[in-house]
Protein backbone atom coordinates (compact mmCIF):
# COMPACT_ATOMS: atom_id res chain seq x y z
CA UNK A 1 0.00 0.00 0.00
CA UNK A 2 3.09 2.25 -0.33
CA UNK A 3 2.20 5.66 -1.57
CA UNK A 4 -1.44 5.01 -1.15
CA UNK A 5 -3.46 8.39 -0.52
CA UNK A 6 -5.97 8.47 1.94
CA UNK A 7 -9.61 8.39 0.86
CA UNK A 8 -12.07 11.84 1.54
CA UNK A 9 -13.52 11.61 4.68
CA UNK A 10 -17.70 11.54 4.40
CA UNK A 11 -17.94 15.23 4.84
CA UNK A 12 -14.88 16.17 2.67
CA UNK A 13 -12.28 18.02 5.44
CA UNK A 14 -9.68 15.88 6.27
CA UNK A 15 -11.40 14.59 9.63
CA UNK A 16 -14.84 12.56 10.46
CA UNK A 17 -18.11 13.92 11.17
CA UNK A 18 -18.98 15.25 14.61
CA UNK A 19 -21.72 12.63 14.66
CA UNK A 20 -21.27 9.31 16.05
CA UNK A 21 -19.79 6.61 13.36
CA UNK A 22 -21.91 3.30 13.48
CA UNK A 23 -18.62 1.31 13.76
CA UNK A 24 -17.48 3.10 16.67
CA UNK A 25 -17.30 1.70 20.21
CA UNK A 26 -18.17 4.45 22.31
CA UNK A 27 -16.45 2.83 25.42
CA UNK A 28 -12.93 2.52 23.48
CA UNK A 29 -13.87 6.25 22.91
CA UNK A 30 -14.05 7.12 26.15
CA UNK A 31 -11.35 4.89 27.50
CA UNK A 32 -12.99 3.52 29.44
CA UNK A 33 -14.55 -0.78 30.39
CA UNK A 34 -17.90 -1.69 29.35
CA UNK A 35 -19.17 -2.42 32.84
CA UNK A 36 -17.92 0.86 33.94
CA UNK A 37 -19.26 3.04 36.90
CA UNK A 38 -20.98 6.27 36.30
CA UNK A 39 -18.59 8.42 38.04
CA UNK A 40 -16.10 6.53 36.12
CA UNK A 41 -17.53 7.50 32.75
CA UNK A 42 -17.79 11.02 34.34
CA UNK A 43 -14.48 11.17 35.32
CA UNK A 44 -12.99 10.04 31.59
CA UNK A 45 -15.24 12.14 29.74
CA UNK A 46 -14.21 15.29 31.80
CA UNK A 47 -10.56 14.74 31.31
CA UNK A 48 -10.96 14.07 27.81
CA UNK A 49 -12.94 16.84 27.25
CA UNK A 50 -9.81 18.92 28.93
CA UNK A 51 -7.97 18.12 26.34
CA UNK A 52 -9.98 18.50 23.50
CA UNK A 53 -11.34 21.29 23.67
CA UNK A 54 -11.15 23.78 20.81
CA UNK A 55 -10.26 26.87 22.97
CA UNK A 56 -7.16 25.52 23.77
CA UNK A 57 -5.88 25.40 20.52
CA UNK A 58 -4.45 28.23 18.38
CA UNK A 59 -4.25 27.27 15.08
CA UNK A 60 -7.83 27.28 12.57
CA UNK A 61 -6.32 23.63 11.48
CA UNK A 62 -6.19 22.71 14.93
CA UNK A 63 -9.32 23.58 16.39
CA UNK A 64 -11.10 22.03 13.74
CA UNK A 65 -9.93 18.37 14.66
CA UNK A 66 -10.50 19.10 18.53
CA UNK A 67 -13.77 20.23 17.58
CA UNK A 68 -14.94 17.15 15.57
CA UNK A 69 -12.98 15.12 18.30
CA UNK A 70 -14.88 16.74 21.06
CA UNK A 71 -18.11 16.26 19.74
CA UNK A 72 -17.85 12.37 19.27
CA UNK A 73 -16.77 12.83 23.30
CA UNK A 74 -19.74 14.55 23.95
CA UNK A 75 -21.80 12.48 21.90
CA UNK A 76 -20.60 9.27 23.43
CA UNK A 77 -20.94 10.73 26.22
CA UNK A 78 -24.66 11.71 26.13
CA UNK A 79 -25.40 7.81 25.11
CA UNK A 80 -23.16 6.34 28.04
CA UNK A 81 -24.59 8.95 30.73
CA UNK A 82 -28.63 8.02 29.87
CA UNK A 83 -28.96 4.91 31.52
CA UNK A 84 -32.16 3.83 29.68
CA UNK A 85 -29.85 4.75 26.12
CA UNK A 86 -26.89 2.73 27.74
CA UNK A 87 -28.98 -0.45 28.11
CA UNK A 88 -30.26 -0.57 24.25
CA UNK A 89 -26.64 0.51 23.16
CA UNK A 90 -25.37 -2.85 25.03
CA UNK A 91 -27.88 -4.96 23.12
CA UNK A 92 -28.32 -3.34 19.83
CA UNK A 93 -25.53 -1.17 19.16
CA UNK A 94 -25.38 2.08 18.30
CA UNK A 95 -27.97 1.34 15.60
CA UNK A 96 -30.77 1.22 17.50
CA UNK A 97 -29.75 4.02 20.23
CA UNK A 98 -30.33 5.96 16.25
CA UNK A 99 -33.53 4.39 15.36
CA UNK A 100 -35.04 5.00 19.02
CA UNK A 101 -35.27 1.96 20.52
CA UNK A 102 -36.41 1.48 24.16
CA UNK A 103 -36.32 -0.83 26.31
CA UNK A 104 -39.72 -0.03 28.66
CA UNK A 105 -41.73 3.09 29.60
CA UNK A 106 -39.58 6.99 28.72
CA UNK A 107 -41.47 9.13 31.19
CA UNK A 108 -39.53 11.41 32.85
CA UNK A 109 -41.20 15.07 31.03
CA UNK A 110 -44.30 15.91 29.47
CA UNK A 111 -42.67 16.57 26.29
CA UNK A 112 -41.00 12.98 26.41
CA UNK A 113 -44.45 11.48 27.63
CA UNK A 114 -46.33 12.78 24.63
CA UNK A 115 -43.04 12.29 21.96
CA UNK A 116 -43.65 8.83 22.81
CA UNK A 117 -47.39 8.81 22.69
CA UNK A 118 -47.26 10.18 18.93
CA UNK A 119 -44.94 7.32 17.99
CA UNK A 120 -46.94 4.82 19.49
CA UNK A 121 -49.86 6.13 17.56
CA UNK A 122 -47.78 6.12 14.45
CA UNK A 123 -46.65 2.76 14.63
CA UNK A 124 -50.48 1.74 15.71
CA UNK A 125 -51.36 3.30 12.52
CA UNK A 126 -48.57 1.97 10.14
CA UNK A 127 -49.97 -1.28 11.19
CA UNK A 128 -53.91 -1.08 10.81
CA UNK A 129 -52.78 0.33 7.30
CA UNK A 130 -50.56 -2.57 6.32
CA UNK A 131 -53.34 -4.70 7.79
CA UNK A 132 -56.03 -3.21 6.23
CA UNK A 133 -55.05 -3.71 2.51
CA UNK A 134 -54.04 -7.08 1.61
CA UNK A 135 -52.93 -7.96 -1.90
CA UNK A 136 -52.98 -11.88 -3.28
CA UNK A 137 -52.85 -13.18 -6.83
CA UNK A 138 -52.07 -16.29 -8.74
CA UNK A 139 -51.66 -17.87 -11.92
CA UNK A 140 -52.11 -21.01 -13.26
CA UNK A 141 -50.38 -22.01 -16.76
CA UNK A 142 -50.99 -25.42 -17.83
CA UNK A 143 -48.44 -26.66 -20.73
CA UNK A 144 -48.73 -30.04 -22.29
CA UNK A 145 -45.73 -32.00 -23.45
CA UNK A 146 -47.21 -35.37 -24.28
CA UNK A 147 -47.57 -35.06 -27.81
CA UNK A 148 -43.96 -33.01 -28.10
CA UNK A 149 -42.76 -37.01 -26.40
CA UNK A 150 -44.69 -39.52 -27.73
CA UNK A 151 -43.82 -37.84 -31.67
CA UNK A 152 -39.77 -37.97 -30.45
CA UNK A 153 -40.15 -33.86 -29.80
CA UNK A 154 -41.35 -33.29 -33.65
CA UNK A 155 -43.66 -31.18 -31.55
CA UNK A 156 -43.76 -28.24 -29.29
CA UNK A 157 -45.42 -28.37 -26.14
CA UNK A 158 -48.19 -26.40 -26.04
CA UNK A 159 -50.14 -24.15 -23.56
CA UNK A 160 -53.58 -25.57 -23.13
CA UNK A 161 -54.85 -23.56 -20.19
CA UNK A 162 -54.52 -20.19 -18.37
CA UNK A 163 -56.06 -18.73 -15.42
CA UNK A 164 -55.44 -15.78 -14.02
CA UNK A 165 -56.60 -13.73 -10.28
CA UNK A 166 -56.25 -11.11 -8.39
CA UNK A 167 -57.96 -9.45 -5.33
CA UNK A 168 -57.29 -6.58 -2.96
CA UNK A 169 -58.89 -6.63 0.39
CA UNK A 170 -59.37 -3.55 2.21
CA UNK A 171 -60.66 -3.27 5.81
CA UNK A 172 -62.94 -0.21 5.69
CA UNK A 173 -64.03 -0.43 9.40
CA UNK A 174 -63.94 -2.75 12.69
CA UNK A 175 -67.25 -4.31 10.78
CA UNK A 176 -67.07 -3.52 7.02
CA UNK A 177 -64.43 -4.93 4.18
CA UNK A 178 -64.35 -4.21 0.67
CA UNK A 179 -62.84 -6.71 -1.75
CA UNK A 180 -61.91 -5.57 -5.17
CA UNK A 181 -60.81 -8.75 -7.77
CA UNK A 182 -60.63 -10.51 -10.87
CA UNK A 183 -60.23 -13.34 -12.82
CA UNK A 184 -59.30 -14.66 -16.71
CA UNK A 185 -59.61 -18.41 -17.60
CA UNK A 186 -58.77 -19.67 -21.09
CA UNK A 187 -58.67 -23.66 -21.93
CA UNK A 188 -57.48 -24.05 -25.70
CA UNK A 189 -59.88 -21.87 -27.87
CA UNK A 190 -61.93 -20.77 -25.61
CA UNK A 191 -61.81 -18.54 -22.73
CA UNK A 192 -63.54 -15.33 -20.56
CA UNK A 193 -63.41 -13.21 -17.63
CA UNK A 194 -64.87 -11.34 -14.95
CA UNK A 195 -64.37 -8.59 -12.46
CA UNK A 196 -65.69 -9.11 -8.48
CA UNK A 197 -66.74 -6.49 -6.02
CA UNK A 198 -67.94 -7.99 -2.63
CA UNK A 199 -68.93 -5.86 0.52
CA UNK A 200 -68.80 -7.85 3.70
CA UNK A 201 -70.47 -6.65 7.03
CA UNK A 202 -70.12 -8.63 10.11
CA UNK A 203 -73.14 -8.34 12.03
CA UNK A 204 -72.04 -10.13 15.15
CA UNK A 205 -69.81 -12.91 16.21
CA UNK A 206 -71.80 -15.44 14.34
CA UNK A 207 -73.57 -13.75 11.46
CA UNK A 208 -72.23 -11.70 8.15
CA UNK A 209 -74.00 -10.32 5.29
CA UNK A 210 -72.15 -9.68 1.97
CA UNK A 211 -73.09 -7.65 -1.49
CA UNK A 212 -71.43 -9.26 -4.68
CA UNK A 213 -71.41 -7.64 -8.18
CA UNK A 214 -70.33 -9.92 -11.02
CA UNK A 215 -69.39 -7.89 -13.88
CA UNK A 216 -68.29 -10.34 -17.19
CA UNK A 217 -70.05 -13.30 -19.34
CA UNK A 218 -72.26 -13.44 -16.58
CA UNK A 219 -73.20 -10.27 -14.79
CA UNK A 220 -75.42 -10.96 -11.73
CA UNK A 221 -75.81 -8.97 -8.30
CA UNK A 222 -76.10 -11.28 -5.20
CA UNK A 223 -77.35 -10.14 -1.79
CA UNK A 224 -76.54 -12.82 0.48
CA UNK A 225 -76.32 -13.98 4.28
CA UNK A 226 -74.54 -16.54 6.15
CA UNK A 227 -74.56 -17.60 9.77
CA UNK A 228 -72.79 -20.15 11.96
CA UNK A 229 -76.07 -22.19 13.36
CA UNK A 230 -73.35 -24.56 15.26
CA UNK A 231 -69.63 -25.14 15.45
CA UNK A 232 -70.46 -27.99 12.99
CA UNK A 233 -73.22 -26.48 10.61
CA UNK A 234 -73.39 -23.04 8.48
CA UNK A 235 -76.15 -21.99 6.66
CA UNK A 236 -76.51 -19.69 3.80
CA UNK A 237 -78.99 -17.94 2.04
CA UNK A 238 -79.37 -14.96 -0.74
CA UNK A 239 -81.05 -13.78 -3.57
CA UNK A 240 -79.35 -12.93 -6.87
CA UNK A 241 -80.08 -10.78 -9.93
CA UNK A 242 -79.50 -12.06 -13.35
CA UNK A 243 -78.38 -9.22 -15.55
CA UNK A 244 -79.01 -11.43 -19.13
CA UNK A 245 -82.33 -11.95 -18.71
CA UNK A 246 -83.39 -9.64 -15.77
CA UNK A 247 -84.68 -12.97 -13.93
CA UNK A 248 -84.20 -13.60 -10.05
CA UNK A 249 -83.35 -16.42 -7.88
CA UNK A 250 -83.31 -17.45 -4.50
CA UNK A 251 -80.60 -19.73 -3.40
CA UNK A 252 -80.34 -21.45 0.22
CA UNK A 253 -77.39 -23.96 1.41
CA UNK A 254 -76.89 -25.87 4.36
CA UNK A 255 -72.80 -27.13 5.22
CA UNK A 256 -72.18 -29.49 7.65
CA UNK A 257 -68.44 -30.50 8.78
CA UNK A 258 -68.58 -34.26 9.70
CA UNK A 259 -64.94 -34.73 10.35
CA UNK A 260 -62.15 -32.74 9.91
CA UNK A 261 -61.78 -34.13 6.18
CA UNK A 262 -65.39 -34.76 5.14
CA UNK A 263 -68.56 -32.50 4.68
CA UNK A 264 -71.56 -32.63 3.73
CA UNK A 265 -74.18 -30.29 1.60
CA UNK A 266 -77.58 -30.00 0.65
CA UNK A 267 -78.35 -27.22 -2.25
CA UNK A 268 -81.62 -25.52 -2.91
CA UNK A 269 -82.52 -22.68 -5.63
CA UNK A 270 -85.66 -21.55 -6.60
CA UNK A 271 -86.45 -18.93 -9.67
CA UNK A 272 -85.89 -19.68 -13.97
CA UNK A 273 -82.34 -21.44 -12.59
CA UNK A 274 -83.90 -23.32 -9.79
CA UNK A 275 -81.95 -26.58 -8.84
CA UNK A 276 -81.83 -29.10 -6.40
CA UNK A 277 -78.46 -30.71 -5.24
CA UNK A 278 -77.16 -32.84 -2.36
CA UNK A 279 -73.56 -34.09 -2.01
CA UNK A 280 -71.12 -35.43 -0.11
CA UNK A 281 -67.43 -34.15 -0.38
CA UNK A 282 -64.54 -35.72 1.46
CA UNK A 283 -60.66 -34.91 1.59
CA UNK A 284 -59.87 -38.69 1.71
CA UNK A 285 -56.91 -40.18 3.19
CA UNK A 286 -53.68 -37.65 2.86
CA UNK A 287 -49.80 -38.56 4.27
CA UNK A 288 -46.79 -35.73 4.36
CA UNK A 289 -43.58 -36.38 5.01
CA UNK A 290 -40.98 -33.50 5.02
CA UNK A 291 -37.11 -33.32 5.07
CA UNK A 292 -35.39 -30.15 5.85
CA UNK A 293 -32.02 -29.96 4.39
CA UNK A 294 -30.98 -26.81 5.22
CA UNK A 295 -32.39 -23.24 6.69
CA UNK A 296 -33.06 -22.73 3.06
CA UNK A 297 -34.38 -25.67 1.47
CA UNK A 298 -36.57 -28.17 2.18
CA UNK A 299 -38.07 -31.91 0.31
CA UNK A 300 -41.51 -33.44 0.45
CA UNK A 301 -43.54 -36.57 -0.34
CA UNK A 302 -47.07 -36.20 -0.43
CA UNK A 303 -50.00 -39.06 -1.07
CA UNK A 304 -53.67 -38.56 -1.33
CA UNK A 305 -56.41 -41.50 -1.24
CA UNK A 306 -59.52 -39.79 -2.00
CA UNK A 307 -63.10 -39.82 -3.82
CA UNK A 308 -61.31 -38.36 -7.08
CA UNK A 309 -58.23 -39.95 -7.79
CA UNK A 310 -54.96 -41.30 -6.09
CA UNK A 311 -51.45 -39.73 -6.52
CA UNK A 312 -48.18 -39.22 -4.74
CA UNK A 313 -46.48 -35.99 -5.09
CA UNK A 314 -42.92 -36.05 -4.61
CA UNK A 315 -40.49 -32.48 -5.03
CA UNK A 316 -38.86 -29.63 -2.90
CA UNK A 317 -38.67 -25.96 -2.48
CA UNK A 318 -36.21 -23.74 -1.85
CA UNK A 319 -36.18 -20.33 -0.22
CA UNK A 320 -34.33 -17.94 -3.06
CA UNK A 321 -34.83 -14.49 -0.59
CA UNK A 322 -36.41 -13.65 2.52
CA UNK A 323 -40.07 -13.12 0.72
CA UNK A 324 -39.24 -15.79 -2.28
CA UNK A 325 -39.19 -19.61 -2.97
CA UNK A 326 -39.16 -21.69 -5.62
CA UNK A 327 -40.15 -25.26 -5.85
CA UNK A 328 -40.44 -28.49 -8.23
CA UNK A 329 -42.72 -31.33 -7.60
CA UNK A 330 -43.52 -34.16 -9.49
CA UNK A 331 -47.15 -35.73 -9.54
CA UNK A 332 -48.00 -39.01 -10.23
CA UNK A 333 -51.31 -40.59 -10.03
CA UNK A 334 -54.17 -41.90 -11.81
CA UNK A 335 -54.50 -38.81 -14.35
CA UNK A 336 -51.15 -39.32 -15.61
CA UNK A 337 -47.70 -37.74 -15.08
CA UNK A 338 -46.85 -33.80 -14.76
CA UNK A 339 -44.35 -31.57 -13.90
CA UNK A 340 -45.33 -28.55 -11.51
CA UNK A 341 -43.15 -25.47 -10.94
CA UNK A 342 -44.32 -23.31 -8.52
CA UNK A 343 -42.86 -19.71 -7.50
CA UNK A 344 -44.41 -17.68 -4.68
CA UNK A 345 -43.24 -14.18 -3.48
CA UNK A 346 -45.39 -12.78 -0.79
CA UNK A 347 -49.04 -13.04 -1.89
CA UNK A 348 -47.97 -13.33 -5.50
CA UNK A 349 -47.81 -17.13 -6.70
CA UNK A 350 -47.32 -18.91 -9.95
CA UNK A 351 -47.91 -22.51 -10.77
CA UNK A 352 -47.04 -23.43 -14.20
CA UNK A 353 -48.14 -27.40 -14.44
CA UNK A 354 -46.26 -30.27 -17.50
CA UNK A 355 -48.76 -32.52 -18.54
CA UNK A 356 -46.28 -35.62 -19.78
CA UNK A 357 -48.19 -38.00 -19.69
CA UNK A 358 -52.11 -38.76 -19.75
CA UNK A 359 -51.93 -41.88 -18.26
CA UNK A 360 -49.67 -43.29 -15.53
CA UNK A 361 -46.65 -44.89 -17.50
CA UNK A 362 -43.29 -46.25 -15.60
CA UNK A 363 -41.47 -45.21 -18.84
CA UNK A 364 -42.22 -41.72 -18.31
CA UNK A 365 -42.56 -41.50 -14.70
CA UNK A 366 -38.67 -42.90 -14.05
CA UNK A 367 -37.09 -40.73 -15.81
CA UNK A 368 -39.57 -37.17 -14.49
CA UNK A 369 -38.25 -38.01 -11.35
CA UNK A 370 -34.81 -38.90 -11.48
CA UNK A 371 -33.91 -36.08 -14.81
CA UNK A 372 -34.90 -33.35 -12.59
CA UNK A 373 -32.83 -34.54 -9.46
CA UNK A 374 -29.60 -34.86 -11.80
CA UNK A 375 -29.76 -31.98 -13.22
CA UNK A 376 -30.38 -30.08 -9.57
CA UNK A 377 -27.26 -31.95 -8.44
CA UNK A 378 -25.40 -30.94 -11.39
CA UNK A 379 -26.25 -27.44 -11.30
CA UNK A 380 -25.89 -27.03 -7.82
CA UNK A 381 -22.41 -28.41 -7.38
CA UNK A 382 -21.23 -26.68 -10.98
CA UNK A 383 -23.51 -23.41 -11.13
CA UNK A 384 -24.75 -22.92 -7.91
CA UNK A 385 -21.83 -23.29 -5.88
CA UNK A 386 -19.34 -21.59 -8.16
CA UNK A 387 -21.80 -18.69 -8.30
CA UNK A 388 -22.19 -18.92 -4.46
CA UNK A 389 -18.11 -18.79 -4.38
CA UNK A 390 -18.06 -15.86 -6.67
CA UNK A 391 -20.62 -14.05 -4.20
CA UNK A 392 -18.82 -14.64 -1.05
CA UNK A 393 -15.23 -13.51 -2.73
CA UNK A 394 -17.00 -10.29 -4.22
CA UNK A 395 -18.59 -9.61 -0.84
CA UNK A 396 -15.42 -9.99 0.89
CA UNK A 397 -13.64 -7.83 -1.56
CA UNK A 398 -16.19 -5.35 -0.85
CA UNK A 399 -15.85 -5.49 3.02
CA UNK A 400 -12.01 -5.72 3.00
CA UNK A 401 -12.20 -2.29 0.75
CA UNK A 402 -14.06 -0.93 3.69
CA UNK A 403 -12.43 -1.95 6.31
CA UNK A 404 -8.93 -0.72 4.38
CA UNK A 405 -10.96 2.97 3.81
CA UNK A 406 -11.99 2.64 7.83
CA UNK A 407 -8.32 2.10 8.71
CA UNK A 408 -6.71 4.46 6.64
CA UNK A 409 -9.29 7.15 8.52
CA UNK A 410 -8.59 6.24 11.53
CA UNK A 411 -5.03 6.11 11.10
CA UNK A 412 -5.44 10.05 9.61
CA UNK A 413 -7.62 10.68 12.40
CA UNK A 414 -4.74 9.45 14.82
CA UNK A 415 -2.08 11.63 12.70
CA UNK A 416 -4.29 14.56 13.55
CA UNK A 417 -4.92 13.82 16.75
CA UNK A 418 -1.09 13.40 17.64
CA UNK A 419 0.13 16.45 16.04
CA UNK A 420 -2.40 18.39 17.71
CA UNK A 421 -1.45 16.63 20.99
CA UNK A 422 2.15 17.63 20.98
CA UNK A 423 2.58 20.77 22.17
CA UNK A 424 0.34 19.85 25.06
CA UNK A 425 2.53 16.78 25.85
CA UNK A 426 5.78 19.21 25.37
CA UNK A 427 5.03 21.67 27.56
CA UNK A 428 3.62 19.50 30.52
CA UNK A 429 6.87 17.54 29.92
CA UNK A 430 9.04 20.44 30.52
CA UNK A 431 6.92 21.48 33.37
CA UNK A 432 7.52 18.58 34.88
CA UNK A 433 12.06 18.33 34.34
CA UNK A 434 11.60 21.83 35.36
CA UNK A 435 10.10 20.58 38.99
CA UNK A 436 12.41 17.77 39.27
CA UNK A 437 15.24 19.89 38.26
CA UNK A 438 14.41 22.58 40.79
CA UNK A 439 15.04 24.83 38.19
CA UNK A 440 12.15 27.35 38.11
CA UNK A 441 11.69 31.40 39.40
CA UNK A 442 10.91 31.85 43.22
CA UNK A 443 10.26 35.70 44.61
CA UNK A 444 11.55 35.36 48.43
CA UNK A 445 11.03 39.39 48.74
CA UNK A 446 9.45 42.40 47.49
CA UNK A 447 10.21 46.16 49.00
CA UNK A 448 9.36 49.46 47.67
CA UNK A 449 10.56 53.38 49.02
CA UNK A 450 13.77 54.59 48.05
CA UNK A 451 17.18 52.71 47.47
CA UNK A 452 20.33 53.51 48.93
CA UNK A 453 18.84 55.11 52.31
CA UNK A 454 18.80 53.18 55.68
CA UNK A 455 16.10 50.98 55.63
CA UNK A 456 13.64 52.77 58.44
CA UNK A 457 14.77 56.48 57.14
CA UNK A 458 14.22 55.11 53.59
CA UNK A 459 11.07 53.78 54.36
CA UNK A 460 9.84 57.05 56.27
CA UNK A 461 10.81 59.55 53.75
CA UNK A 462 8.93 57.56 50.59
CA UNK A 463 5.96 57.35 53.09
CA UNK A 464 6.70 61.23 53.67
CA UNK A 465 7.18 62.01 49.85
CA UNK A 466 4.56 59.72 48.85
CA UNK A 467 1.83 61.43 51.31
CA UNK A 468 3.49 65.21 50.04
CA UNK A 469 2.52 64.08 46.61
CA UNK A 470 -1.06 63.07 47.54
CA UNK A 471 -1.50 66.37 49.18
CA UNK A 472 0.07 67.91 45.83
CA UNK A 473 3.45 69.01 47.42
CA UNK A 474 6.25 68.80 44.89
CA UNK A 475 6.60 65.67 42.64
CA UNK A 476 8.02 62.27 43.93
CA UNK A 477 8.94 58.93 42.91
CA UNK A 478 8.03 55.31 44.15
CA UNK A 479 10.36 52.77 43.16
CA UNK A 480 9.72 49.14 44.05
CA UNK A 481 11.87 46.56 44.09
CA UNK A 482 11.38 43.44 43.73
CA UNK A 483 13.90 40.99 44.71
CA UNK A 484 14.01 37.32 43.07
CA UNK A 485 16.22 34.45 43.16
CA UNK A 486 17.06 32.05 40.00
CA UNK A 487 16.72 28.61 41.84
CA UNK A 488 18.45 25.63 39.83
CA UNK A 489 19.90 27.49 36.80
CA UNK A 490 22.85 29.28 35.32
CA UNK A 491 22.49 32.24 37.59
CA UNK A 492 22.04 30.49 40.66
CA UNK A 493 22.48 33.30 43.45
CA UNK A 494 22.18 35.94 41.32
CA UNK A 495 20.34 38.49 43.07
CA UNK A 496 17.82 40.19 40.08
CA UNK A 497 16.72 43.63 41.00
CA UNK A 498 13.30 44.70 38.66
CA UNK A 499 12.63 48.47 39.70
CA UNK A 500 9.38 49.71 38.03
CA UNK A 501 9.40 53.92 38.43
CA UNK A 502 6.36 56.21 38.20
CA UNK A 503 6.21 59.49 38.43
CA UNK A 504 3.72 61.41 39.94
CA UNK A 505 2.93 65.13 38.97
CA UNK A 506 0.33 67.71 39.69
Amino acid sequence: MAGYEPPPFRDGSSGRSGSTDLHTDLYALLHVSRDASDDELKRAYRQLASVYHPDKYPFPQMQDVAKDHFQRIRSAYEVLSDPAKRQVYDLYGIEGVVSGMELGPHLRTRQEIREEWERAQRRREELKAAMRTQHSSSMLLSVTAADALASGFQRFPRITGMHMSTQVQAALSDKDTLVLGGSMLMRRVAGGGSMVAVFRRQMDAYQTAELVAVVGIRTQLTLSTARQVSPSVKATAGVTWHADDGSLSLANSWTSQITESTAASINIGLGSRWRVGAGLSSGGLTATFVRRFSEHSSGRIHGRLGTTGADVEVGGSRKISDNSSLGFFVTMGLQGTLWKVRYSRGGQKVTVPILLSPTLRPAISVPAILIPSVTYAVLKHWVFSRWKQIREARQDREVRQKSAKQVWESMAEARQLQDMMTPVVTRRVTALQQRQNGNALMIISAKYGRLGGAGGEGERESRNESTNSGNGSGSGVVVVVVVVVVVGGKGKGEELHLELARCLRE
